[in-house]
């Protein structure tokens, strides 16, 4: 914490070095996602087609849910659907992993003021790793479109354009994070911002691939939304009330990267549950201790006052933080911020925000207190900022593992069925070709910190099940349907 900006170079040994230890780290995390790898929720509707349609094609064109386009996820099912079926959730996991790797890779590997000393590179890589990190986005295909949004906004905040062979590389990763959901397209304004600013020539090809690959994505989501493949709980259509979606917005961005996951779920559930059903939460304090309940009874009255306290501490900090940065860190840092993570929670299922949704705004919080922090050379500030670093990554170390449990089989009741086995799975579906192959999540029951699953997630191995269900609809046709009516007569 130190020595942030010496003038150090970090060799390619210990880069590669560090970069082991980070696939170490991020492996033991949860080793039977490798050891007994499996397929998780919506990734396996893209397997399925790639599996079972006779097309390649079928598996890229076919429109089936969520209603935006997500091509790592396709290219995952497609890289499955070349082994045997047992090593198919193999393939998936190491793509997961190999996404989750790409923007560690960047700050390891690569050369930027803001990673360029061997301690930045570790605190970044940390802040990813621990920090801004959850079970559900671990090693998967069904969360790419979270951890490419970090990719994007690494490139956009790097300072140095580099040589061809880093320009291609990045215009590749942009290519891929664009057409693997819409949080990077809500990025594009401050590319375009980026060139108007610099007249970089190479953000020129950035803006395009966004304004053509832009397209693509807005044009599947409306087909999808004409057709009804897509979800329409989302929380820009649910209207939350201001208090409710303050809790929402506040738990995922910045108490979670800042306080860990079980503080912030706790604030969030309490809160709701206060503001919501005052009389169940006053119930429920009964049964504390005299002092806890009393506390609880009283916060009930003071939610409302709460939210706006804390909505002014937090607005006080932000305007206090704007103007003493300079352009770049208002427009890129804290207007990025407070940009991604009011759109991304009102966009968000329901409307509630979680912390996949936080991923990219989590690692922006940390990444501009990081970067504030080697700014500044005394003072109490400083040590305030040093605090809320060391704690954010010691909270994320401490809930490393547990963080997973609510994606896991792990500390089930007696009661609860055992989650399925891909491999075992497999073997039944070789016996009989009729069989639905089980997946992960499987059943739980609720607690007080793990939500309940009640869907069981299965995959046809026989038949394209999920893409037939939804009407065997395909992107091309629609979209030349679409051409074809807008034509004069």
């Amino acid at each position: 914490m130190k020595s942030l900006h010496s003038d150090s170079k970090v060799s390619f040994i210990q880069a590669f070095a560090l970069f082991f230890v980070s696939i170490c780290v991020i492996v033991l995390r949860y080793p039977s996602f490798l050891i007994q790898p499996r397929m998780w929720a919506e990734e396996s509707m893209y397997y399925e087609t790639f599996f079972s349609s006779p097309s390649i094609m079928d598996g890229f064109d076919s429109m089936v849910y969520p209603a935006y386009y997500i091509l790592i996820s396709r290219m995952a099912g497609l890289l499955a659907s070349f082994v045997d079926p047992e090593n198919a959730a193999l393939v998936t996991t190491l793509c997961g992993l190999s996404v989750l790797l790409i923007p560690i890779i960047i700050i390891i590997f690569g050369r930027s003021m803001y990673w360029s000393t061997m301690h930045q590179k570790i605190i970044l890589s940390g802040f990813l790793i621990f920090s801004c990190s959850t079970g559900e986005i671990w090693m998967n295909t069904t969360n790419v479109g979270f951890i490419m949004s970090v990719v994007t906004f690494l490139i956009l905040i790097d300072e140095n354009p580099g040589n061809y062979f880093k320009k291609s590389l990045y215009a590749l990763l942009l290519f891929l994070a664009i057409l693997t959901g819409p949080i990077s397209l809500l990025m594009s304004p401050f590319f375009l911002y980026r060139f108007l600013q610099k007249k970089e020539p190479v953000y020129l090809i950035y803006c395009s691939l966004f304004l053509i690959l832009g397209l693509i994505q807005i044009s599947y989501f409306l087909i999808s939304h004409n057709i009804d493949s897509g979800s329409e709980n989302r929380g820009i259509f649910l209207q939350n009330s201001i208090m409710e979606s303050f809790f929402y917005w506040i738990s995922p961005n910045i108490l979670f990267p800042l306080l860990g996951y079980f503080v912030a779920l706790g604030f969030r559930n309490v809160a709701l549950l206060g503001s919501q059903n005052p009389e169940q939460l006053i119930s429920m304090s009964q049964s504390l201790p005299y002092y806890f309940g009393e506390v609880i009874e009283l916060a009930v009255f003071l939610i409302p006052m709460l939210t706006i306290v804390l909505g002014s501490i937090f607005l006080a900090i932000y305007i206090y933080f704007f103007k003493q940065s300079d352009l770049n860190e208002r427009v890129y840092l804290l207007i990025m911020f407070a940009y991604l993570s009011f759109m991304l929670t009102a966009l968000s299922l329901g409307g509630q925000g979680g912390t996949r949704y936080s991923y990219v705004t989590s690692f922006i919080l940390m990444f501009f207190l990081l970067h504030r922090f080697a700014h500044l050379k005394f003072g109490f500030e400083r040590h305030i900022i040093k605090t809320a670093i060391s704690l954010s990554l010691f909270i994320g170390v401490i809930e490393y593992y547990p963080r997973v449990i609510s994606f896991s089989p792990d500390f089930r009741t007696s009661e609860e069925s055992e989650w399925p086995n891909w491999k075992n799975e497999v073997a039944m579906w070789k016996e009989d070709r009729s069989y639905q192959v089980r997946i992960w999540p499987h059943l739980r029951e609720d607690t007080s910190i793990w939500p309940a699953r009640y869907e069981v997630y299965t995959v046809d191995l026989s038949n394209p099940k999920t893409w037939d269900d939804q009407g065997g609809i395909r992107y091309s046709e629609e979209i030349g349907n679409l051409f074809q009516d807008s034509r004069p007569n």
